[in-house]
């Protein structure tokens, strides 16, 4: 076998390589995350809603809600180019209009992304939502590269308008699906989010 100059074993060595190796790794990764932040464009689920998803949630399947920042994805999360500020993105944001109208929670389902099953609440009207997801991407295209990573062979999917209430979802689908939800709320605007730790997001 062969030893190290003061009898130490050469695979105990190489071990302790390693180490130094992968914490340079971790290093390089927290620098390369904090240097790459992600952001999304969201409607903010008002109070009185997020209330009720958690209320029927527990009522339905006997478990807690445990999603923070409930929201209504209008963009899935990017990275904002090099050479595009973020003061950019948030005043292209805030120059959409999307008007004052009424959104309802229609019907549950459950959409499928890496393996996982994800339970949502549909919203309606599509129409609507497609045209305010038409508008921001169009503003924002030129100035962003989507994070398609978070999905399956990094493909993006459709845009469908729903709000997420299980990200790992793996209860009895027959029964919440026969569940109308029928709860309204008003949409005013789409805000910018930022995220500033691992599933914390926070309006800009």
């Amino acid at each position: 076998m062969v030893r190290g100059n003061n009898g130490e074993d050469f695979f105990t060595f190489l071990n302790a390589g390693k180490g130094v190796i992968l914490g340079i790794f971790h290093v390089y990764l927290v620098y390369h995350r904090a240097m790459k932040l992600r952001y999304a464009v969201w409607v903010e689920i008002p109070l009185a809603t997020v209330d009720f998803l958690k209320s029927f949630y527990l009522k339905k399947s006997g478990k807690d809600l445990t999603i923070e920042n409930l929201h209504l994805s209008i963009l899935w999360p990017f990275f904002i180019n090099n050479g595009v500020t973020e003061e950019t993105i948030l005043e292209k944001i805030k120059n959409i209009s999307v008007g004052n109208f009424e959104a309802r929670l229609s019907k549950l389902l459950v959409l499928e992304q890496k393996n996982k099953k994800i339970l949502a609440a549909e919203v309606e009207p599509k129409e609507k939502f497609q045209k305010i997801f038409g508008e921001v991407l169009m503003s924002l295209r030129n100035g962003i590269v989507f994070d398609k990573s978070v999905f399956s062979e990094g493909i993006l999917p459709s845009f469908l308008p729903h709000v997420t209430i299980d990200y790992d979802f793996n209860g009895d689908m027959s029964t919440l699906q026969k569940q109308e939800l029928d709860e309204t709320f008003l949409v005013e605007k789409v805000d910018l989010y930022r995220e500033e730790g691992e599933g914390r997001w926070v309006k800009i």
